[in-house]
Order: structure tokens, then sequence, then C-alpha cells
């Protein structure tokens, strides 16, 4: 397997990402479903993702087609791309509506085709926060891990897919939308292709989530305060706020057009500006959600991200999910 080189653009840096992140789960158990990531590391696919970097016009032209800033929104259009480009692929539908009498039952988010078969795959990016609830435990459960804004959770996410968007094309109304697009629904293969990072208590041990897979990518979450004292003992460190649409790739800075990041004093100061800015905790509007950092190591022309966490009120978590 080769290692790919620096990539100079963040969409393609993100593409990379889909292509070679491993899944967060290993099994779906219940589900007839098989799990997926993207693509396989080796030098075919290090070698396109180079070529796509030095010419980006074409994966920059298919995002500027998405009508949603959601991050949800861009990581799907993304597996996208890579159905409709990646040779041996082809994408024979994107966002499949299944309905009947104007009744919406659901939607396919990709039909994709390979010589290994026909592929209905549905896909996600999530980011979840484990809470500690009992110790000694060989895995933690689903429903223990919560999106930063506490209104999602893993284990209602999962029985979602499970149990109303992967059986699709089983049920009438989807074998018929299939038909329609000239699609025979007994050749479709149902694929999870789930992505993104878990991240454990800092203050807690907390066992990983029944199913996980063994290399899923994962951070640290902190209290406000406990992150705040961890950072008045590196006081050499350097900190870079990511916004959302930066939550895939490791974050990367280029020196001569970017600025640099905070060291642990000013992003210190930062966060507690942040979070004081927050009158009445117990008022749901006047929450503030969750920072997600990565603390930045400085090499030859770039920053380059080390490790990430989140960084939560001290009131965290709220609400019901």
């Amino acid at each position: 397997m080769g290692k790919l080189p620096p990539l100079q653009h963040q969409a393609v840096r993100d593409l990379a990402w889909v292509c070679l992140s491993p899944p967060l789960l290993n099994a779906l158990p219940g589900s007839k479903a098989g799990i997926i990531a993207g693509l396989q590391n080796d030098s075919a696919v290090l070698s396109w993702l180079s070529a796509q970097d030095q010419q980006p016009q074409q994966l920059n032209q298919h995002l500027s087609l998405l009508k949603s800033p959601r991050l949800g929104i861009y990581y799907e259009a993304l597996c996208a791309y890579i159905w409709q480009h990646y040779p041996g692929r082809q994408l024979r539908c994107k966002n499949l509506q299944v309905s009947d009498n104007g009744k919406t039952f659901g939607e396919y988010d990709l039909i994709g085709q390979s010589a290994t078969g026909l592929y209905h795959i549905e896909v996600a990016v999530k980011f979840y926060l484990g809470l500690s609830e009992k110790d000694n435990e060989a895995n933690s459960h689903w429903q223990q891990w919560l999106g930063p804004n506490c209104n999602d959770r893993l284990d209602k996410k999962l029985h979602r897919l499970r149990d109303h968007q992967l059986p699709l094309s089983r049920t009438t109304q989807g074998i018929a939308a299939l038909q329609q697009q000239g699609i025979p629904a007994q050749q479709l293969h149902s694929r999870l292709q789930l992505q993104g990072y878990l991240f454990y208590p800092a203050h807690s041990a907390l066992a990983t989530p029944v199913h996980s897979h063994s290399q899923h990518l994962r951070g640290l979450w902190y209290y406000q305060r406990d992150f705040i004292k961890l950072l008045k003992q590196q006081a050499n460190s350097h900190w870079l706020e990511l916004d959302k649409p930066l939550w895939l790739s490791p974050a990367v800075l280029y020196q001569e057009h970017s600025p640099a990041p905070l060291n642990s004093e000013a992003m210190a100061q930062s966060i507690n500006d942040y979070f004081t800015n927050t009158i009445n905790p117990q008022h749901k509007s006047q929450k503030q959600r969750p920072l997600l950092l990565a603390q930045m190591q400085q090499q030859p022309q770039r920053w380059q991200e080390q490790q990430r966490c989140f960084v939560v009120p001290d009131y965290w978590p709220w609400g019901k999910t």
C-alpha cells in the first residue's frame, strides 16, 4: 500500500477521507445488509486521489450543485462522486424517492453498480460522544452514544437504518420504484456505509460500542472545566476550532495562506468567552453547542492535525434524545 501525499485542496482531502476511513461498525445485527467503507487503500486509489488533487475542477463542479450546506449532504455527495467517477463504478440512481398515492415511504441514498454486483448503499457520517454508565463492561451500548447537540443517538440511528432504510428494496413500494428505473430488485444487495468518529470521555473509562469496527476513528471529549486545566498543563500546545464543514478529514493549514492555530492560552480564553455567553443554561435556546477542536503540530510549510476532541459545557448533556 502506498502513502497518500499531502493534498492541497480541502474537498479532495475530504474525498480521500471518505475513500480511506474505516467504518464505525463491523456488523449491524438483525440486518441482511453488509458493512462497507469507501475504497481499499491501494496504489490505484492513491493515484486516483492524486489526480483529483491536480485537477479538482470536476469535483468542485459536482459539489457546487449542492442545495444545502449540511455536513451529511456534503458527505453523501462525496460518496456519489466516487460511484460516478472512480474507474469500474457506475452510479445508477441517487436519492430515489419511494412513494405511493402521494405518501412517501423512504428514499434510496445511492444505487451503484460495479463488477461485483448491484448495490443499494445507505450512507451516513456521524459523530457521537460516549457516556459512561457501568464499569467493567466488555462493550458499551449504542444508547450511551449521543450526538454533540443531544438531538441524535447511535441506537436510534442504527434502528432506523436497519428497520426502515436498508430493507426498502424488499417492500412493495420500494420494488415498484426500482422497476420504474429499470433496476431489478432481486439483484440488489443492501450495504451500509457509516463513517465518522466516536469520542470517548476523557474523565472516565468507557468500552468500545458493541459491534464497533476495531479501527474506528476516535477522539476524546472534555467538560469545559477539565479542558481548561489540560490547556494550562500543555502550555506549548496549539489548537484549531473546526467548523462543521471541516469535520471530515484531518485539519491542514498551509502557512502561506492560513492564520496560525491558537496557542493554549489564547484557546483557553476563546473557550471561556464562548461558553460564558450562555446566560441561563436551563433555557434550551441559550445552550451553546460543543466545540470540536484539533490539536495542531507545525511541520514544514503547514500545520497538521495530531488529534481531535470535543469540549462540552459543564452542564452537558441536556434534553431527551
